[in-house]
C-alpha cells in the first residue's frame, strides 16, 4: 500500500488564515440566521456552484450542467442523494473534488417548497398513536378494498367482504340508519 501525504488547502500552509468565526443572530420576525466568516466563507463561495441535473449516462451516472463548466459539454458527477429519472431539470447543488470543475459532486436538489403538502406524513405522538393528517381526504387503499376519510367527515367503507367483530357491544349509530 502506498502511503500519500495528507493534502491542506494553500491558505493552511500559508498561515493567512483569517479567524473561523461563527455568528448567530436572531432578526426581529423569529427567522435564525447562520453567517460564516472568514476561512469557511471563503471556500463555500470558491467550491459551491448551484447546476441543473440534465439526464443521466447508460451507467445511471447522473449528467450535470453549470456556469463555471469549460467544457461545453455536460460533466459527469457523483452525488451524496438518491437521484431520480423525474428530478432531470431540477437545480442542484454541487462541490468539486479538491476544487476540480471536471469532478462534481451533487450535494442534493434545490427545492422550491420545503414541505410537500400533497403526501400525508404519519406523525408518533408518544409511541402510541400513529397520526395520518389530510387537508382534503386520506385513502387507505389494498387491491379491492379500501377506506376513505374525507374532510366533510365522510368515512366510506368498501370491500369484496367486508366484517365487524366485537367482542362486546357492537353498536350502530347515526340520524338515520339503512340497513340493505
Amino acid at each position: 500500500m502506498m502511503n500519500t501525504p495528507i493534502q491542506t488547502l494553500p491558505e493552511l500552509e500559508k498561515n493567512e488564515v483569517e479567524e473561523q468565526e461563527v455568528s448567530y443572530r436572531e432578526e426581529e420576525s423569529g427567522n435564525q440566521d447562520l453567517k460564516f466568516t472568514g476561512a469557511i466563507s471563503g471556500e463555500l463561495e470558491r467550491n459551491l456552484v448551484i447546476g441543473v441535473l440534465i439526464g443521466f449516462q447508460d451507467d445511471c451516472t447522473p449528467l450535470v450542467e453549470f456556469e463555471e463548466n469549460e467544457t461545453g459539454r455536460a460533466v459527469s458527477a457523483r452525488s451524496t442523494v438518491r437521484l431520480t429519472y423525474g428530478d432531470t431539470g431540477s437545480e442542484v447543488a454541487l462541490a468539486f473534488d479538491r476544487g476540480d470543475h471536471t469532478k462534481p459532486i451533487i450535494l442534493g436538489r434545490l427545492l422550491s417548497e420545503v414541505l410537500d403538502r400533497s403526501k400525508t406524513v404519519p406523525t408518533v405522538k408518544g409511541g402510541e398513536q400513529l397520526i395520518f393528517a389530510a387537508k382534503k381526504e386520506i385513502v387507505l387503499d389494498c387491491g379491492n378494498a379500501s377506506i376513505t376519510l374525507t374532510h366533510a367527515g365522510k368515512i366510506i367503507i368498501r370491500g369484496n367482504y367486508v366484517v365487524s367483530h366485537s367482542t362486546g357491544v357492537n353498536r350502530i349509530r347515526g340520524g338515520s340508519v339503512q340497513i340493505n
